[in-house]
């Protein structure tokens, strides 16, 4: 709890602006890793399988999973291929709540539903998310990304995973900070990780990307209010013809007919 002596009196203003609040508890960084070769009979075809697998995984491994966990790829895509007997397996997402739970489970794996499962990190892209390598903000996807690598620990010319304090003799283990090499963004230089959702850049990623989106939005909308009127070509003016007008095409008709029999008797 945060400041538990202020608690209640904190929750009390904090209901003045939401009524839905009942706790305040200190401020988390969420972690979302990837669980892969996970059963699609046990959790795919049941219902409640996502929840199952949650329940499942929080027993096991003794932690608390603050989100339900959700497929990588679209269900659709997972369902057919599964019809066509394509795969058994697939991967899930799952949510915990710091650094220590995500490295404990990417070394160590997940077991639960009788299987062991492999853990890796898992790293959203768009406008508002920052690439893990390069951390540079905008990337459609991370894994081909070809930017000199960066650190989001210390902003060095390295990936986070080869962080090392170079200062011999000291034994903080390799991707943690030390006196000698402390945290440090590369992009706002605060003293947190460069990934943190505290850090300014980040934030301002996200009003950026929410601003864009609502433009985009407000032009569709302004596209169908439009409406494309083309003129439709007037029609050509006539005027009726007079009896002695009509009279005299009648008798030139005659005339020439006239003419044409002429021509076929002489011949």
């Amino acid at each position: 709890m945060l400041i538990p002596q202020y608690s209640d009196s904190l929750i009390k203003i904090a209901i003045q602006h939401d009524i839905n609040i009942i706790e305040i508890g200190q401020a988390e960084e969420w972690y979302k890793l990837r669980v892969h070769r996970v059963h699609l009979m046990r959790y795919f075809d049941n219902p409640e399988g996502l929840k199952l697998a949650k329940e499942e995984i929080e027993a096991t491994q003794d932690l608390y999973m603050p989100i339900m966990s959700q497929w990588l790829i679209n269900k659709e895509a997972i369902r057919e291929r599964y019809s066509n007997r394509e795969i058994n397996f697939s991967t899930i997402i799952i949510t915990v709540r710091n650094k220590l739970e995500a490295d404990k489970l990417i070394a160590k794996g997940l077991y639960f539903g009788g299987y062991n499962h492999t853990v890796d990190r898992y790293w959203e892209t768009g406008p508002a998310e920052i690439c893990p390598k390069c951390l540079e903000y905008g990337h459609s996807s991370f894994r081909g990304c070809s930017i000199t690598p960066k650190c989001y620990i210390c902003a060095g010319n390295h990936e986070a995973n080869e962080h090392k304090c170079p200062i011999i003799g000291c034994s903080t283990p390799v991707e943690k900070a030390c006196i000698h090499l402390p945290i440090k963004c590369i992009n706002c230089k605060g003293p947190h990780f460069a990934i943190s959702n505290n850090c300014p850049k980040k934030r301002a990623a996200i009003e950026e990307a929410k601003k864009k989106k609502q433009d985009e939005k407000r032009l569709e909308e302004s596209r169908r209010r439009i409406q494309v009127v083309i003129p439709k070509k007037p029609d050509a003016i006539t005027t009726p013809k007079s009896a002695e007008t009509q009279e005299m095409e009648l008798d030139d008709l005659s005339q020439t007919e006239a003419q044409l029999q002429a021509q076929l008797q002489s011949n």
